[in-house]
């Protein structure tokens, strides 16, 4: 059996590398907030979600698959947790259950086995009785097709067989043949069916003799014993292939399943999070890659949400056309760098499967997400800063491929205007003819005005709304590019006075 929560044509590999570009992409759009309001204090979900968010897919239909899902999760809150818990329950139970040792003889795997093979009976009782309850009333794909496997697979026969063994391989005598082999030793062992059972003291006592020859071991015997379990082992070694096989393979559905829906469990805790702090959220509607469109409403920074504990200002954003963006955005208070971050993150969230921090997202699916953002100095002093952002972007650009997005916060600002300018005008000028969307904040007036003269029509410029008595309203709208950046009005809202004004008159 197989869960296809996340894929639709395989289970997720827990142990899937992350992409190279992953630990940027935690710190610079600070994910690691996002997957700590998933976990929620549960390790599994810890483990799962960043391996699930940062593999991000590039198909669309596969990503409306695990939206379907992601949407009846949010709908069916009380369903997804019982199958959560059904599955983790069963787990750590059977990891309870018996010490793990290195070697185990045929018989202790039977014992094990059947000992397991009880605790799960109830698992799998209980997950029979959701699926025959929910397949006819599931709207996601995912789901359905879960609930008509299990009430496929789980069926009665399967129980009657399951609950056979389990009283067969539990009784304390067993029955079984074997030839008389080169040098008269045992081989072709098989286990019959079971003896009957002995009865009570009274019916051993009038028991006929048994047919054919017997023996009783003397119970300080050690040897015979030895030898007897030998025989015993070999008799059982078929048995204890297949009842293990099964066992494993009723537990790796199991793993398998508790892997997948804590992704799902981990998008419950954070929907709620963002639904106390009133937040809009809304799946996203993923085109084809080479649609590089991208409109969204009340788009925002879903981890600057989180970490202030505020709803923020709201912020809408759209693109419609070839390229151009008809633009209007109400950012949180932080400035450019929020909305990199609202844009990266509707990318990153979106492409797994989540909802994004807005209200009607729509885009062509990315290759993937990079981010190309300023670091502090190198302390280590071994490479100036400037040195160090050419070479991590000689770095992404190995990685890239077309219809990525990349995202740059200021990048080359470490040198000055005129060459960081014209270094930011090479790359991104390249990025863009090979297919790759870049979203660029940055000061140097050189370099947008050059992008600006060019006329290019798959660019647009966006710039910070102020009113005319020098109020910012946190809105970017299409426009020039300014050659200030209005240090003079941050001076005088800091320190309380205006900056003051350089004399030029002559002294007497």
């Amino acid at each position: 059996m197989k869960a296809h929560l996340l894929f639709r044509d395989r289970d997720l590999d827990p142990k899937a590398p992350l992409p190279p570009q992953a630990d940027a992409l935690i710190d610079d759009l600070r994910l690691n907030v996002i997957f700590d309001a998933m976990a929620a204090g549960d390790e599994l979900i810890a483990r799962v979600s960043p391996r699930v968010m940062l593999n991000t897919l590039a198909d669309p239909e596969d990503i409306r698959y695990r939206q379907e899902i992601t949407s009846e999760s949010l709908d069916r809150e009380d369903l997804v947790r019982e199958l959560y818990s059904l599955a983790s329950d069963a787990i750590e139970a059977e990891r309870k259950s018996y010490i793990h040792a290195g070697f185990r003889s045929p018989g202790s795997i039977v014992f094990e086995s059947v000992s397991v093979l009880k605790l799960l009976l109830g698992t799998l009782t209980r997950l029979r009785a959701i699926s025959d309850a929910e397949r006819g009333r599931s709207t996601s794909r995912g789901l359905r097709t879960l609930f008509e496997t299990l009430s496929r697979e789980l069926d009665d026969p399967f129980f009657e067989r399951i609950r056979g063994y389990i009283s067969d391989l539990s009784r304390p005598r067993m029955l079984f043949t074997a030839r008389l082999g080169v040098g008269n030793k045992a081989t072709d062992h098989v286990l019959r069916k079971p003896l009957p059972p002995e009865g009570n003291w009274l019916a051993r006592a009038f028991a006929g003799k048994p047919e054919g020859y017997s023996f009783r071991l003397n119970e300080r015997d050690e040897s015979g014993a030895r030898a007897l379990s030998d025989i015993r082992d070999r008799a059982l070694n078929r048995v204890a292939d297949a009842l293990g096989q099964g066992k494993d393979h009723v537990l790796a559905f199991l793993n398998a399943l508790r892997n997948e829906l804590a992704f799902y469990v981990g998008a419950i805790n954070l929907h709620a999070r963002l639904v106390e702090l009133a937040l809009p959220t809304c799946l996203p509607d993923f085109q084809s890659s080479e649609d590089h469109d991208f409109a969204a409403t009340g788009l925002y920074d879903v981890a600057l949400a989180l970490t202030s504990g505020q709803a923020g200002r709201g912020q809408r954003y759209r693109r419609h056309g070839p390229a151009p963006y008809r633009h209007h955005h109400r950012g949180q208070p932080g400035g450019k760098t929020t909305f990199l971050r609202s844009v990266g993150l509707s990318f990153v969230m979106g492409q797994c499967g989540l909802f994004a921090g807005a209200g009607s997202p729509r885009t062509g699916a990315a290759g993937n997400v990079f981010t190309h953002f300023k670091r502090e100095e190198d302390r280590a002093l071994e490479s100036g800063k400037f040195d160090e952002e050419l070479h991590r972007m000689s770095v992404l650009v190995d990685q890239l491929r077309p219809h990525s997005v990349m995202l740059l916060n200021e990048s080359f600002a470490s040198t000055n205007d005129r060459e960081g300018s014209d270094i930011s005008y090479e790359i991104v000028s390249s990025l863009q003819d090979v297919g790759v969307r870049v979203f660029f904040v940055t000061h140097q007036y050189s370099f947008a005005h050059r992008f600006f003269a060019n006329h290019r029509a798959d660019t647009l410029f966006l710039r910070p709304e102020r009113l005319e008595n020098g109020t910012r309203t946190f809105r970017l709208r299409p426009g020039e590019p300014e050659t200030t950046s209005y240090g003079q009005d941050l001076y005088a809202r800091i320190f309380g006075h205006a900056l003051p004004r350089h004399d030029t008159r002559q002294t007497p």
